[in-house]
């Protein structure tokens, strides 16, 4: 091999390795896949975590969730979910949680999204950075005509940051869902594709 050759074979080699995941499931700091057999026992934890089971899956009583509980809904959420899939963060690949956006009605264009991550991983932004994508994916990628959510009345964290990202509460079921010894509002939230700017991937001024 000449050294011409050599050295261009040198050059081309950094190039490969710094190729960015050609995956279009990410966002800046966390990378979506799908879900395997594998991931079963830290989604156990997950399913068994008491403000998962409050804030996700509002209408089920809390209660202790077993292997086999875990293993059909999460099958029943890839069976029947328009998008279910592990959360990682990018930089090291560590288990974040799960992202999730059913179609709710295929005729109107409507899918419902849902994000649940591991205790260890919230309040550190990753939550509203999925679901600005998932609003971005679902009104550009997917050709939605809105992108709806539901959350609790005693989960202000996530109605308030649902709102910064442009979501606008569109109603309430008054004292619907019991939680932690009282009854709380059940919040209707959503976002339509004429209020977002799927270049900026943020929500239009007024």
């Amino acid at each position: 091999m000449s050294t011409a050759q050599s050295s261009k074979n040198q050059d081309a080699t950094p190039a490969l390795a710094t190729a960015p995941d050609p995956t279009p499931w990410q966002t800046p700091r966390t990378l979506m896949r799908a879900y395997t057999p594998a991931d079963e026992p830290l989604l156990l934890v997950l399913f068994n975590d008491g403000a998962v089971q409050r804030n996700n899956f509002p209408e089920l009583h809390p209660a202790p969730r077993s292997a086999t509980f875990t293993r059909e809904l999460a099958e029943r959420l890839v069976r029947d979910g328009s998008f279910f899939a592990v959360v990682e963060e990018r930089a090291t690949r560590q288990w974040l949680g799960f992202a999730s956006m059913r179609l709710a009605s295929a005729r109107n264009r409507d899918a419902h999204v849902g994000v649940a991550l591991a205790e260890e991983w919230r309040g550190k932004g990753f939550g509203g950075e999925i679901m600005r994508w998932f609003v971005g994916y679902g009104l550009k990628e997917l050709g939605l005509h809105r992108v709806s959510l539901t959350v609790i009345g005693s989960n202000v964290g996530a109605y308030d940051l649902y709102k910064r990202i442009g979501f606008t509460e569109e109603g309430r079921i008054r004292r619907a869902m019991w939680d932690q010894g009282e009854w709380v509002d059940l919040i209707y939230m959503g976002i339509i594709d004429e209020d977002w700017d799927v270049e900026k991937g943020e929500r239009r001024s007024s």
